[in-house]
């Protein structure tokens, strides 16, 4: 029976407080069945859950960098973390009329304040919206039913997709500022509101969660 300490054994990422909660999260339901390394170094661990779907998780190196994949019918979903404790939780939605690509990213960082523990330093979540008609025009009127059209889209990098998608939103926390001390880096609670973009023009006045407006 394998279980999940011998997945942490192989990553110094999972044994840090913040990622594995994290990882534990988005592997919730599911029980590991396999573990097998590769000849190019690296490790893969595959998940599957009672309704028989299944997540592949990526080692890479010495543990420094995770990459967690999962597929459901019309859904795509992929963590990555390295080495910075910067994650990256991106989710590709395909609907009758269009995908809808939403990236989610967190920044880890170590504070004194929590007695040296890593703690969410900032976040910040793109949407890209692409209609139906759109995808079929960059891919040569390929039938949308096609999985090309998620891979497609998962392929694009955050700039490309702002450039082709309909609709892009951006929210982003501030939830702190560093301070650069005399000797290394300090983590200072920042007074900056949170922001929120729709299409590169600023809307926090209409969504800003600490009025509740």
């Amino acid at each position: 029976m394998i279980n999940l300490d011998q997945v942490y054994r192989y990553s110094t990422l999972l044994n840090i407080k913040c990622i594995k909660k994290e990882f534990e999260e988005f592997i919730k339901g599911f029980t590991i069945k396999k573990i097998k390394r590769e000849t190019s170094g690296y490790w893969i661990c595959h998940f599957e859950n009672e309704n028989g779907e299944s997540l592949i998780l990526y080692i890479v190196g010495m543990g420094n960098n995770i990459i967690l994949t999962k597929w459901k019918d019309n859904l795509f979903e992929r963590v990555s973390i390295n080495r910075n404790l910067f994650l990256v939780h991106e989710v590709i939605e395909k609907r009758p009329n269009g995908i809808i690509s939403s990236i989610i990213k967190k920044e880890f960082d170590f504070s004194d304040k929590y007695k040296n523990a890593s703690i969410l330093v900032d976040l910040v979540e793109q949407r890209f919206v692409f209609s139906r008609e759109k995808l079929e025009s960059f891919l040569d009127n390929c039938d949308f039913d096609n999985t090309k059209m998620i891979l497609f889209v998962l392929m694009l990098s955050s700039s490309s997709k702002k450039s082709k998608c309909d609709y892009f939103t951006e929210f982003s926390t501030h939830m702190y500022n560093y301070g650069i001390p005399r000797y290394g880096r300090e983590i200072k609670d920042n007074i900056c509101s949170t922001r929120t973009y729709l299409n590169g023009d600023e809307v926090s006045a209409i969504f800003d969660i600490n009025d509740g407006e």
